[in-house]
């Protein structure tokens, strides 16, 4: 009798411990968000005001775009747009003027006008006179301001192009304009703010060195609507901030998107995916290093290793991405008040989530479905030391979908151990956390 008052003491004090302050376990059904169609209209003009007729206006997400071109009036209309939660890159361009960039969330009958700079062109490729052989003399002869424009019909041009100067690099068609590295370097270096790339097919920088597709130390950049293939790493940010990555079109690299030592740049929209089963194209995702203030929302991520890692890297948002087939679907290591929220993360084959040594981060209202694990947390105090953080700091599970109706708390199983550098001890002690309003129902999201 004494040993059963003795665990129904133990009972009540760790319910007593670990419940909300109420005392009471909170449930409530899940709210599925009512998600329809939506349209961007508008008027694309010049610095001065005059309509611009024939503009290209296109609006890119989930890996695909609607667009539509301006008629006399300068008035464009583009349609079917799905009004989710992320933001969409919506650009407006046309040859003789400075694209445009922004990312909007649209709703029903959303307005936006453009503004477009007129600027001084300088052609590659093509049959008209004075058009350039190669890229890197267009860029060389640009000044701030320019755009260069590259023809599809002299492709692929086998460039390392070089841009220190806040230009548009333009390509005529992204599928057929092919920018192909000479496999001992990058393909495209920025070393200068305010520029765009947009059109391209950038390929075949080394395998085993870590050269990119595009390496940029530089803010204020914009890349967009672009494929890469055969690359080490496809774009690689360090020290860079505020730049826009969206809308590109990631397949056979190692890695995607690489971000170091940078802070408040947006990833959107993108899709990345492998199709082979080439070790050196598994095409990983996005990582993020060292870094912080980063939004990354709205990207596909299919048949890979690694979809989302985020190591030393605080103040960060991950939102509305679709995690698929991945072994590890998301791995937050060593961080603090990250942001997980309305992603779909599904048919991992070895975790969803898995937090290593992080503190504050938030994990809610996410749908983990027919995953080998959904998640799991680790924890290594020698770590945290190494690294600067509060040994005790809360994470917090909440509202999420864990494949099937819950009605009651779901637990996340978590474990501890030493880490020290390269070296690992795990020692055999679980314990667990608890989401403790499990939604009922997969949240309908497009993502």
């Amino acid at each position: 009798m004494k040993n059963k008052m003795l665990v129904l003491f133990v009972c009540m004090l760790l319910i007593s411990t670990v419940l909300p302050v109420t005392g009471a376990i909170m449930l409530e059904k899940n709210v599925r968000p009512t998600l329809n169609d939506g349209t961007l209209s508008g008027y694309v003009n010049d610095t001065s005001m005059n309509p611009i007729e024939g503009a290209l206006v296109q609006v890119y997400f989930h890996g695909t775009c609607e667009e539509d071109y301006t008629d006399s009036s300068g008035y464009y209309h583009v349609t079917n747009i799905p009004i989710c939660y992320c933001l969409k890159n919506c650009t407006a361009s046309k040859s003789g003027y400075k694209s445009e960039c922004v990312l909007l969330s649209i709703v029903d009958n959303t307005t936006y006008d453009f503004v477009l700079a007129s600027g001084g062109i300088l052609y590659v490729g093509g049959s008209g006179p004075g058009n350039y052989s190669k890229i890197q003399d267009a860029v060389d002869d640009a000044i701030n301001g320019d755009t260069v424009f590259v023809y599809d019909d002299s492709s692929p041009y086998y460039e390392q192009v070089i841009v220190n100067k806040s230009i548009t690099l333009e390509g005529e068609d992204k599928g057929t304009t092919i920018i192909e590295g000479k496999g001992d370097g990058n393909v495209i270096d920025v070393s200068s703010d305010n520029v765009k790339i947009n059109g391209f097919t950038i390929k075949h920088s080394i395998w085993y060195l870590p050269n990119n597709g595009i390496y940029g130390c530089s803010n204020n950049n914009q890349i967009f609507n672009n494929i890469f293939t055969q690359t080490q790493y496809s774009i690689f940010l360090e020290n860079s901030s505020c730049n826009n990555i969206s809308g590109n079109y990631f397949v056979g690299n190692s890695w995607s998107i690489i971000i170091k030592s940078s802070s408040k740049n947006t990833i959107s929209q993108n899709y990345m995916e492998r199709i082979s089963q080439n070790i050196m194209e598994v095409n990983n995702g996005i990582a993020i290093y060292n870094a912080s203030e980063n939004i990354i929302s709205g990207n596909s991520i299919l048949n890979s290793n690694f979809g989302i890692t985020v190591e030393k890297t605080c103040d960060t948002t991950i939102t509305f991405n679709t995690i698929t087939n991945i072994h590890w679907g998301l791995l937050i290591i060593a961080s603090d008040n990250i942001n997980i929220s309305k992603n779909i993360i599904e048919e991992c084959n070895g975790t969803g989530i898995q937090l290593i040594s992080s503190i504050n981060t938030k994990i809610t209202c996410n749908n983990f479905i027919a995953n080998r694990r959904h998640a799991i947390f680790h924890e290594s105090f020698l770590w945290k030391m190494q690294e600067g953080l509060p040994l005790f700091g809360k994470n917090q599970w909440d509202r999420n979908y864990w494949n099937r109706p819950r009605f009651a708390p779901n637990p996340i199983w978590g474990g501890l151990g030493i880490i020290f550098g390269d070296f690992q001890f795990h020692i055999p002690l679980n314990w667990f956390v608890f989401d403790w309003r499990p939604a009922r129902e997969p949240y309908d999201m497009e993502v």
